[in-house]
């Protein structure tokens, strides 16, 4: 019996000093900026599994979050921004900008992107043009095309603009089965 009860008592304190270790985790490292955490913030708030073998992630629709101290949003396509039109207007042509985290535009505001910076300066000089950032975190080349023919060339853009980065040439990472602890555990 009294084994019994000095176990029960390991366990009570070992789950009491785990329960501690997390609220300190959210409460003291997590101040925006650290960026494990705002990966694994990003990775459970906007970003889904897609089982296909050359995608392995998306973003949610309608994902709203904040990561890296700015708001981060997708809209009903998945895609960092505003909603955009099936079509472009008549006569503007139309950007696609395709590519990993550097597109998306990792811990600067939607305005600060460079997708959305291009195409407001191309419209101050003139220029009749709207677009769509298609960047996500983490992609290749292979999802970044695998993404692009799903979504990217339904909305028909005139332009395809590829930003590419040394990671680009990395495989598609193996996606393990993510438990509980994965999927709620700031300390995990």
């Amino acid at each position: 019996m009294k084994v019994a009860f000095n176990i029960f008592l390991i366990v009570v304190a070992s789950l009491l000093c785990l329960f501690a270790l997390e609220g300190l985790t959210r409460l003291v490292l997590d101040d925006g900026m650290l960026y494990e955490l705002e990966m694994w913030k990003y990775a459970r708030e906007v970003k889904t599994r897609d089982l296909r073998p050359d995608l392995g992630h998306r973003h949610r629709p309608q994902a709203e979050a904040q990561l890296m101290g700015v708001d981060v949003r997708t809209n009903a396509r998945g895609l960092r921004g505003p909603a955009i039109a099936e079509n472009a207007a008549s006569g503007v042509a139309r950007i696609a900008f395709v590519g990993d985290s550097t597109t998306f535009g990792w811990g600067v505001a939607e305005k600060e992107t460079f997708a959305r910076q291009v195409i407001e300066e191309l419209v101050k000089a003139g220029r009749k043009v709207d677009g769509f950032n298609l960047g996500v975190g983490n992609y290749n080349t292979l999802q970044e095309l695998t993404l692009f023919r799903e979504v990217g060339a339904a909305l028909k853009p005139d332009i395809v603009a590829l930003s590419y980065f040394i990671n680009d040439a990395e495989p598609i990472p193996k996606y393990t089965d993510t438990g509980w602890l994965s999927e709620h555990s700031a300390a995990w």
